[in-house]
């Protein structure tokens, strides 16, 4: 619960990060196919669902961090077809399920 109001702020700073809530209580069989073993617990996903990251985290600003980090160092690169059409580039966008006590992504 204390952790919601970070979250909010670090969604709102990263506007290229899509942040999914799930209530824990609501969805323990999907939880438990995730792999959650302690809340709060975030996954890192790549545009094409692929899992990139998953780990507990928590206020703690060591262990806060670990998310931050993780949403940089996946950062997707943008590509672009060169000026004259030749080309193909490819790239995807990143997306970090976050959850509290009662959550989970």
């Amino acid at each position: 619960r204390r952790l919601y109001p970070r979250l909010t702020k670090l969604a709102g700073q990263e506007q290229d990060v899509l942040f999914v809530k799930i209530d824990f209580d609501e969805c323990k069989v999907l939880c438990r196919k995730l792999g959650v073993v302690k809340l709060p617990y975030f996954h890192v996903y790549n545009g094409s669902g692929s899992r990139l990251a998953d780990f507990a985290s928590s206020l703690d600003p060591t262990k806060f961090k670990r998310l931050t980090d993780a949403i940089e160092e996946n950062r997707a690169v943008r590509c672009a077809l060169p000026a004259g059409g030749a080309g193909i580039g490819a790239g995807v966008g990143g997306g970090v399920g976050a959850n509290s006590e009662e959550t989970l992504a």
